[in-house]
């Protein structure tokens, strides 16, 4: 009786085609580099969703929280009332957070305040205390927060990336290009 010859492939063939095919994808990945439209969006959209959770969490909690800009990157604090003094939010995600080589931030804060109590009380929550990060904007329990701009650039790039907003709605994302 003669046996039937075999199709298929064995088990080493396709393995092997799987290692060949997992070592061209990497060599692609490499070869590619880094998006740096994508590293904007990325860098913008974490400081947004992250300013948004410390937002919520000043409501949550009852305390001021505010944002710092020490060199290249950027930093949450907490307000301790009993203190005076602005302390670093050390816990994932608030904690120093370093943008990348190619990412500058510029921000731009309206110095507009309706309510004079209010405006008075952030100008000494801003002084509070011999520190060496200063708060450029703040998240109040209430809510609210100090309206602003801030525009994201990636180093020869054409496009921009703004995160704003008046101080009660949502922040907002806008991509754009430079005039």
């Amino acid at each position: 009786m003669q046996e039937k010859p075999q199709h298929g492939f064995t088990l080493i063939e396709i393995m092997l085609v799987l290692v060949v095919i997992s070592v061209m994808a990497g060599l692609a990945t490499i070869a590619l580099g880094p998006n740096p439209h994508n590293t904007l969006n990325r860098e913008a959209r974490r400081l947004q969703a992250v300013m948004e959770m410390a937002a919520e969490e000043a409501v949550l909690q009852g305390t001021q929280w505010a944002l710092a800009l020490p060199e290249r990157g950027y930093q949450f604090l907490v307000f301790d009332s009993d203190k005076f003094a602005w302390n670093e939010v050390t816990a994932k995600p608030f904690a120093l957070h370093q943008l990348d080589s190619a990412v500058s931030l510029k921000l731009h804060v309206e110095g507009q305040h309706y309510d004079p109590e209010a405006g008075e009380r952030l100008a000494r929550m801003r002084t509070a205390a011999d520190q060496s990060l200063r708060p450029a904007l703040i998240l109040l329990s209430s809510g609210e927060i100090t309206p602003f701009r801030i525009t994201f650039r990636y180093d020869q790039l054409d496009s921009i990336v703004v995160l704003q907003s008046d101080g009660v709605s949502e922040i907002e994302l806008i991509e754009g290009m430079v005039n």
